[in-house]
């Protein structure tokens, strides 16, 4: 059924603002293929067509992009190519709906060294690579406060053959899939103005490469008119809950500023 992922939203309130939000996953559900997934390849496939900043690697991390291709080729079935560099991760953006960033420990921390990014949201390859874990999160109100400790002990601890999943989400004024520029979200006031708004979800997972030890940074784009998200009872309620609470940086944060009161009022009328 469309937007069942809908029902995955991490939707409870706060404190903290911020939250790692990790759990399991199967291999096998290391990435994610649905009724929008032939759309979303094509839709890559164009992208790549006309952006040359959508895929970047850092020299010296050629075969960790090798090994990240091998990996997508085996859980789609693809045959093995053995590329590796560039041409490995223009490969492997085309096998998955996954935008698929490379994260390596250069000594002084995780750096994002490479990867095809296709569907930021509102962020680039290029503004990003070569940071570490706290510089690529720099926008993030409250990451280093509330998160980023933890989630250097967690790059530094995952070991090989676990996978584990968090999603986040936001609400925007558009439902393009390509967002490589921040945006100011526009404030309404009028509950009924929300319904041409859209809820954006990331699925993002995390996986340790064996060879390589880079660890595998997926984000799986998901986006749902709101009218969609009012028509399932429960996660209307739960979303009104959390945006009725929020502190001023969680609805930051969740682009939701000045427009929370009009979309409480809006997902509280679902039928």
């Amino acid at each position: 059924m469309p937007y069942e992922w809908l029902d995955e939203l991490p939707l409870q309130p706060g404190p903290p603002d911020l939250r790692m939000g990790l759990r399991n996953a199967d291999l096998d559900q290391w990435l994610l293929f649905d009724d929008r997934s032939r759309a979303e390849l094509a839709l890559k496939a164009d992208l790549l067509e006309h952006h040359d900043d959508v895929v970047l690697l850092q020299p010296g991390h050629e075969a960790a992009a090798g090994e990240l291709l091998a990996e997508v080729e085996r859980f789609v079935g693809a045959p093995a190519s053995g590329s590796d560099g560039p041409a490995a991760l223009r490969a492997s953006a085309l096998l998955a709906t996954e935008d698929q960033c490379l994260m390596a420990d250069s000594g002084d921390g995780w750096r994002l060294v490479g990867g095809s990014l296709l569907f930021g949201n509102q962020w680039t390859l290029a503004d990003k690579l070569g940071g570490t874990l706290t510089e690529i999160h720099a926008p993030t109100e409250g990451y280093e406060e509330l998160l980023a400790a933890k989630v250097q002990t967690f790059f530094d601890n995952l070991r090989v053959g676990r996978v584990v999943a968090r999603r986040n989400w936001f609400i925007h004024d558009r439902p393009d899939y390509h967002q490589p520029v921040a945006q100011a979200m526009a404030a309404i006031a009028e509950p009924d103005r929300v319904a041409g708004l859209f809820l954006r979800s990331e699925r993002e997972t995390l996986r340790r490469l064996p060879r390589s030890g880079a660890v595998v940074f997926t984000i799986k784009t998901q986006i749902a008119p709101l009218p969609e998200v009012r028509r399932r009872r429960g996660v209307a309620t739960a979303l009104a809950d959390y945006l009725a609470t929020a502190s001023p940086r969680a609805l930051r944060g969740k682009d939701a500023e000045d427009r929370d009161r009009a979309l409480v009022a809006y997902l509280r009328a679902a039928a």
